[in-house]
């Protein structure tokens, strides 16, 4: 009896240990997250090429690959997923040709709407809008775009000497007055009223991206200041490697920072993730990064998941990361590589709701 029960014991103990396996083995196994991320994809793509991929985000798996357009620079969807918008560009001031096509998700189908090289921006409230890029004159048109419908409406040019090759870091716009805020190529930030027309210079920055909070109250510039944007007063610093993206929760209460180092110059990457409050007007925590292949990983774009539990990330170049932003910790980690040979670039990172 004793024996049977001694045997029972050990089983017991494996079974309980190889669980343990598969949920820290997060890169090759599911793990049972707290959050349904069923309904999320990314779209991933290298700036400049003519393929998109459509990524299952809990399973890594590719689930279409689009090769219908030529310099791509920027996609965003609308809220249910039903409408990707992808904006396109050529040569290395990515100008024209390039354009705005809709594609509609239920049937891949595509068609252009706008014959302009542009970079799409949403407004974390429903609405998709675009501001074309520089060409022979420093004027850019401003618009926007039915995010069901995909028409086009302009709703004005703005004269500015905006910075051409940084818009995805460059641009922000409010989710709720007519408002967009942008760095110049003199790294003045102006705000920019589309309905009354008007520019306005507010400070020099001289750091090159911002991230707008989700009130739209805040602007947070890794490595600079943080702006209270009611009283246009500084209220903070963020003291971090500038070249990091920057996601606030919608409360404010934390943001999460990116360190992505630089291929060209220092520092290298801490293969952190740094976690500044708003209220402390510090970092409070920072979260480890994996070491693959005895490399540090560059982490690089940031989402946070709906109900912001989760963080995912990029690296610039062929992985992705889920991070537990309560744990503190990755639960998943992959990398799109076979034979040590890159198989889908991720430079271009953007997650979505799931196409119906």
């Amino acid at each position: 009896m004793q024996k049977y029960i001694l045997i029972l014991i050990c089983l017991s103990s494996f079974i309980i240990h190889l669980s343990c396996d598969l949920v820290m083995n997060s890169g090759k196994d599911r793990f049972p997250y707290d959050e349904n991320f069923g309904n999320m994809v990314i779209y991933a793509y290298e700036i400049y090429s003519d393929t998109l991929a459509v990524i299952d985000l809990t399973t890594a798996k590719v689930l279409r690959t689009i090769t219908k357009f030529d310099g791509i620079q920027s996609v965003v969807t609308n809220r249910t997923g039903s409408r990707l918008y992808v904006s396109t560009g050529k040569g290395h001031s990515v100008i024209n040709p390039g354009g705005i096509y809709e594609v509609n998700t239920r049937t891949w189908s595509h068609r252009k709407i706008y014959n302009n090289a542009a970079h799409l921006l949403s407004n974390r409230n429903g609405g998709i809008y675009f501001i074309t890029k520089i060409d022979t004159s420093p004027v850019r048109i401003f618009g926007s775009i039915n995010p069901d419908r995909g028409s086009i409406k302009e709703l004005g040019a703005i004269d500015v000497q905006w910075r051409a090759f940084l818009d995805d870091d460059a641009i922000e716009i409010h989710p709720h007055k007519p408002v967009i805020y942008a760095i110049n190529s003199d790294r003045i930030l102006y705000r920019f009223n589309y309905q009354t027309k008007t520019v306005t210079p507010m400070s020099q920055l001289d750091f090159p991206s911002m991230t707008l909070s989700w009130v739209g109250d805040t602007l947070y510039v890794p490595g600079g200041p943080v702006i209270d944007l009611v009283n246009e007063k500084i209220v903070g610093s963020i003291p971090v490697w500038w070249l990091g993206r920057l996601a606030p929760r919608s409360d404010n209460k934390e943001a999460y920072i990116t360190d992505p180092g630089s291929m060209l110059i220092g520092p290298q990457p801490s293969g952190k993730i740094f976690v500044y409050s708003p209220a402390e007007n510090r970092i409070i925590d920072e979260i480890e990064m994996p070491i693959i292949d005895g490399e540090i990983v560059p982490t690089d774009r940031i989402f946070l998941s709906p109900e912001e539990r989760y963080a995912i990330v990029n690296d610039r170049m062929f992985s992705y990361l889920i991070i537990d932003l309560e744990r503190r910790d990755v639960v998943f980690s992959h990398r799109f590589v076979k034979n040590n040979v890159r198989t889908l670039s991720l430079e271009g990172f953007y997650l979505a709701p799931k196409p119906p």
